[in-house]
């Protein structure tokens, strides 16, 4: 797809099901909506020995990332719909820089929900456009300062020259069956495009249809059966296409009011076709199909009120950022410890490997740690000092970030 097309019809998409949700969100009598605006701003500097994790670096880098947001909130008696927006300006110099030493990031998400007596339903949209790297790992308690769309939380391999862009929307309904009974069924619909040609990129689309029932077998202990559908269609040459069946099991376990333990163990089975299209017009069609094991264990413990401390471990198959379906095995650490009411410790250390699920498909591996302190300055000024060690199969960087934060209410 041409990368002006990419990004207008991202656009159109997520501007139509912003549109869609606030005229929905103003649907109530006049004055029983209750509005909320909140803003927010940043800067975040780094230096880095590898600022985009190159196997032969040429030296240290900076990079000065500036961002601001918006989040607006309409509540009612028997819903709510919100909208958040972010975009950034990011900046890099030194004799390490990226040949592109200008980027912009941006994200919008719009998501409303309706809620009756025993049925919540709720629809959401987005939309984010940043720099593409190759990755290794989708996880949320690595979020980089830098970009705003926690889908885009990966660890990069190298940062490439053009950008990828991701726009979708999904829905579902959360009903509670009995007193001890819920049922939760979602839909959602990913289509991925990068701005420019690329060999390591291609777009792609992902779908999926799930359902979670979960029962209350005693006061601390939940258990869980999941479902699930996936279709993820590649286009490149082989033009592939996937059906990813996922089938878990599982329990939340409330062992103590300072221990709760969570976990799931299923199967994953993959229904590949790849179309092997000649001059001719005419092809070879090719399916394999894989069946392998995904699960899923976290344990979180809060020693004293001022320390938290989780443990996580995960196998999961999910298309890459990059456009490959792959399969991920990650382990992370996380502990806070709260200093005071103004500061906080944090540390964050993980490994990942992931497998192309294709034949003979690249292998990927990292190694992250991550200590940080949060400082509040006042009650919308905040400060954040931190450090990141990072080794992947055939680089690694030490990297150290500064960022001044401000969040402020315009309504109410």
């Amino acid at each position: 797809m041409p990368p002006c097309r990419a990004r207008s019809v991202g656009c159109r998409t997520a501007g139509a099901c912003l549109a869609i949700g606030a005229l929905l969100a103003g649907s109530d009598p006049a004055g029983a909506v209750d509005w909320q605006i909140l803003y927010r701003l940043s800067e975040t500097l780094r230096v880095s020995d590898n600022i985009d994790l190159r196997p032969d670096p040429e030296g240290a880098a900076f990079s000065s990332h500036t961002g601001a947001g918006l989040d607006i909130v309409a509540r009612t008696p028997t819903g709510e719909w919100g909208i958040t927006g972010d975009i950034g300006h990011l900046v890099f110099f030194g004799e390490g820089a990226p040949e592109d030493r200008s980027r912009t990031t941006v994200a919008a998400r719009s998501d409303l929900l309706k809620t009756t007596r025993s049925t919540d339903f709720n629809l959401n949209a987005h939309f984010s456009m940043a720099p593409a790297t190759g990755t290794v790992l989708l996880d949320p308690l690595l979020l980089e300062p830098e970009l705003p769309d926690p889908e885009l939380t990966d660890i990069g391999l190298e940062l490439v020259n053009f950008d990828r862009i991701r726009y979708g929307a999904g829905g579902g309904f959360v009903h509670r069956w009995t007193r001890v009974d819920e049922l939760v069924v979602s839909a959602r619909a990913d289509r991925v495009d990068f701005t420019e040609d690329a060999a390591s990129a291609t777009p792609h689309t992902f779908a999926e249809l799930s359902g979670i029932w979960t029962r209350r077998l005693t006061r601390r202990i939940d258990g869980r059966a999941r479902a699930s559908a996936g279709y993820f269609r590649s286009e490149d040459d082989s033009e592939s296409r996937s059906l990813i069946y996922n089938l878990t099991v599982g329990s939340n376990v409330r062992a103590t009011r300072r221990l709760t333990v969570d976990a799931n163990a299923g199967v994953a089975i993959i229904d590949t076709r790849e179309s092997d299209i000649t001059v001719a017009g005419t092809g070879s069609r090719e399916s394999d199909v894989s069946v392998g094991f995904i699960g899923d264990f976290s344990l979180t413990y809060t020693p004293r009120r001022d320390t938290s401390m989780t443990l996580a471990l995960s196998q999961h198959v999910s298309p890459g950022s990059l456009g490959e379906l792959r399969t991920a095995q990650s382990a992370r650490g996380a502990a806070t410890y709260l200093i005071n009411e103004r500061s906080s410790l944090n540390l964050v250390g993980a490994f990942t490997s992931s497998t192309a699920t294709a034949n003979g498909g690249d292998s990927r591996q990292a190694w992250v740690v991550s200590p940080s302190y949060t400082h509040a300055l006042t009650r919308s000024w905040a400060v954040t000092l931190g450090y990141r060690w990072l080794k992947s199969d055939d680089a690694h960087s030490n990297t150290a970030f500064l960022t001044l934060s401000h969040n402020g209410t315009i309504l109410p």
